[in-house]
């Protein structure tokens, strides 16, 4: 007889699946977490366990929990008390098996009638005791939304009458019936244990919380005076154009939120933030890309460059030609040369309104200085002192003779 391996006989299974193993060499083997495999693709297991290994497994709270998993996903597990058996077996479609002598650490093929099948031992039916009952009371356990935005809430619902109680960390009510508004920050899985008397059916139910990632770049320039880099506001901010001077020292910084990698050409894999700092030679093209589990975001930007013989304050004259610039994107150019002239034209209009408001201030200031000239030149001459002679007229007073002003006011006027 050949030696054959565990794995290999549970998986090479088409329907049922048998077996009288020693607890050790089921968790030596991993044998729970291939039952879980098996049991989803819809084979029928029984597994017998003696009763003093099912006593060293009331000692192991989790495995009993994976067992217990296991048992309402269609795993029958029963304990045989009192039993002489004298070796172990596998069974796999009620025709091919395999024994394993107790002195021996390897399974061995056999033919079936070589060994006394445990389900075909009617008369030890009073040995026989479930371990786990794998009929329970039905389960209403759903969430309102399994995926949400952080921030967002989703209603969880359970019903089950025939339970007696629940128990869950992220539920305080015990009701074996309810429902509860929770507002998850991350993912969560919750693990809800419906419990009659001392057994435990145990649901689990997962809720994914999606982050917007967010994504925030800046450019800074270094300023030679002070040698401080300074903030640069780009020309366009829905599709962020910067223009600065060749050979200048730039700084870009970046800061990434909800992201589990981020990629920034032309610099590669970067961390969530970070800083770069380059000499700006050529025109570049700069893009981040976040990813979120299946979700990506980017953010372009584009910093473009004018030659250092070119004085900085003319990339901002409205009258210099674009030919001089041949580095600078020609859509940034047109947006400085837009925005300039649209701002001359302001000022210019502004300009004009206040030489008009002067104007007629200067006007109305001096038709009010012609009147109180010819007023106080009328008061003086009208009171001016009478002559001895008793004539009755007026004499003309020379001292208080405004006439000249006033004929210079009108040679002007004319």
């Amino acid at each position: 007889m050949s030696n054959i391996s565990i794995n290999d006989l549970l998986f090479s299974s088409k329907a049922t699946i048998e077996l009288f193993l020693p607890l050790s060499y089921l968790i030596e083997n991993e044998c729970f977490d291939n039952f879980a495999i098996l049991a989803e693709q819809g084979l029928a297991i029984d597994c017998y366990l003696s009763d003093n290994d099912s006593i060293l497994l009331s000692e192991e709270p989790f495995l009993f929990a994976k067992i217990q998993n296991l048992a309402v996903q269609g795993v029958q597990f029963t304990v045989i008390k009192s039993v002489n058996q004298p070796h172990f077996y596998v069974v796999q479609d009620n025709r091919a098996c395999a024994v394993f002598e107790k002195d021996s650490l390897l399974l061995e093929q056999a033919e079936i009638h070589e060994i006394n099948v445990f389900s075909n031992r009617t008369e030890l039916s009073n040995d026989f005791v479930e371990l786990i009952p794998q009929k329970w009371p039905n389960i209403d356990l759903a969430a309102s939304k399994t995926i949400i935005k952080i921030g967002d809430s989703t209603i969880i619902r359970w019903k089950a009458p025939d339970y007696d109680t629940i128990k869950c960390i992220a539920i305080r009510s015990t009701d074996p019936v309810g429902e509860v508004v929770l507002e998850p920050q991350k993912s969560t899985v919750l693990i809800v244990d419906f419990i009659i008397g001392k057994r435990i059916n145990r649901k689990v139910l997962a809720v994914e919380v999606i982050h917007e990632i967010a994504i925030e770049i800046t450019v800074s320039v270094k300023n030679v005076l002070t040698n401080e880099f300074e903030l640069l506001k780009a020309i366009d901010q829905q599709n962020p154009v910067y223009a600065i001077k060749r050979s200048t020292a730039v700084e870009v910084s970046w800061d990434v939120d909800f992201a589990d990698q981020v990629l920034f050409s032309p610099f590669g894999k970067v961390e969530k933030c970070g800083t770069k700092h380059f000499i700006l030679e050529n025109p570049l093209d700069l893009c981040l890309s976040a990813t979120l589990g299946s979700k990506t975001k980017e953010k372009k930007l584009l910093v473009n460059c004018y030659p250092t013989e070119v004085d900085a304050s003319l990339i901002n004259s409205i009258d210099a030609p674009s030919s001089f610039y041949p580095d600078l994107a020609q859509s940034a150019w047109s947006y400085v040369l837009d925005q300039k002239r649209q701002s001359f034209a302001v000022q210019s209009r502004q300009l004009e309104e206040r030489i008009n408001l002067m104007y007629q201030r200067l006007l109305q200031n001096k038709h009010e200085l012609r009147l109180r000239l010819t007023k106080m030149n009328n008061h003086f001459q009208n009171n001016s002192k009478p002559k001895l002679s008793g004539e009755s007229g007026v004499g003309h007073n020379k001292k208080y003779d405004y006439s000249s002003i006033l004929r210079r006011f009108s040679k002007k006027e004319g």
